[in-house]
């Protein structure tokens, strides 16, 4: 399966007041499966692992593996950022 780079989305991180910048399907699909809490795993959380899958084995696109994980995201309530600018004023240099 190929990694595919999409624009950066950053979450809330497992541990408070830590940032997760996420910007591949691969590491989507990881936070996912490995560090995205059960009691936050509704409807659009199960859509963003297919997507992501999909844009790793090219069934589907980076900008749909993205779409679907910032809707995982903002299900779970732990999206903090979508957009450049933001990251310059939310992340260390």
């Amino acid at each position: 399966m190929e990694d595919v780079h999409f624009k950066a989305v950053a979450i809330e991180a497992a541990h408070p007041e830590e940032i997760r910048c996420v910007r591949t399907a691969k590491e989507a699909y990881e936070c996912l499966v490995n560090e995205w809490h059960d009691r936050r795993r509704g409807p659009a959380y199960a859509r963003a692992k297919l997507a992501c899958m999909g844009a790793m084995d090219g069934s589907s696109s980076a900008d749909e593996a993205r779409a679907a994980f910032i809707d995982a995201a903002s299900e779970a309530d732990i999206l903090v950022a979508t957009h450049t600018r933001v990251f310059n004023a939310i992340l260390p240099g």
